[in-house]
């Protein structure tokens, strides 16, 4: 996502777009936001609940340093391909003397 704050007669205004912005959205009027990031913010969420999103639980070997809010690539040999998603939750687990990251995605899926 990528913001430009410009000044619109006197009033700050955001554009935002993921990707290409092939598929513009409807303008958000909100007249109490002030400042970029809470601009951002909203504009993260509206783009977000306007997509097709899937949330994916998967359990792998210990990866550190991952954290929310990261891109990660999955490669799934079930499914015969891979895919991207965000990673939205991290629970390492120590069983023994296996250590597993349990992970939380959102993935988008295309109609």
């Amino acid at each position: 996502m990528i913001g430009d704050n410009r000044d619109t007669q006197g009033e700050e205004g955001a554009i935002f777009q993921r990707g290409d912005g092939e598929f513009p959205g409807p303008d958000i009027v909100a007249p109490l936001l002030a400042g970029l990031l809470p601009k951002q913010s909203r504009a993260q969420a509206e783009i977000d609940a306007g997509e097709s999103l899937q949330e994916v639980s998967l359990t792998c070997i210990f990866t550190q340093g991952i954290m929310p809010g990261q891109l990660v690539e999955v490669h799934d040999a079930m499914m015969g391909r891979s895919w991207r998603g965000k990673v939205t939750s991290v629970d390492h687990e120590v069983n023994g003397v296996v250590l597993t990251t349990d992970l939380e995605l959102i993935r988008h899926v295309p109609d």
